[in-house]
């Protein structure tokens, strides 16, 4: 082979090489994030109201971040029981308690309480209900409640 030859073999290889860099998948798949909000209604006390809010994470953990109004200095824990909130279900997930004056909390979740693996998606059709308590001392008194999921569905096709 001639000299042109060759160095025109290297020049389409090396163009080949770079094309085919360039023409990789450079684009960065975006997960599309989702967020749904709850809302929370006064359950003892008709000043104190709230939001919980679902977001999606990329790990595939749910952050749920529970926001409340006018509630006092107590320490409030929450948990997402199973049923409505005119049933009385058992504990599914146990959240962050509500402390201080910061008047919100935020639990990772990836996972009910008995080790069953949950989805976001999956949150989103749960057959369940928020529930945020006075105080660890005085669960029986229940400050703001909430549907989620396929409950909450249920209850705005009303």
């Amino acid at each position: 082979m001639n000299l042109k030859k060759i160095s025109l073999l290297l020049f389409l290889a090396a163009a080949f090489t770079f094309m085919s860099c360039s023409t990789e998948d450079t684009e960065t798949t975006e997960v599309a994030l989702r967020t749904k909000v709850y809302t929370l209604n006064s359950a003892d006390n008709a000043a104190i109201s709230g939001t919980a809010t679902f977001t999606e994470k990329e790990d595939g953990t749910t952050t749920i971040l529970l926001s409340l109004t006018n509630s006092n200095n107590d320490i409030h824990p929450a948990f997402i029981y199973l049923d409505d909130v005119s049933s009385t279900g058992a504990v599914a997930i146990t959240l962050a308690p509500i402390e201080c004056n910061c008047e919100e909390s935020t639990t990772e979740v990836s996972m009910l309480d008995n080790g069953t693996p949950i989805t976001f998606s999956e949150l989103l059709f749960f057959d369940g209900n928020i529930r945020v308590h006075q105080s660890a001392s005085d669960l029986e008194t229940v400050i703001a409640e909430g549907n989620v999921g396929i409950n909450a569905i249920n209850e705005e096709a009303k």
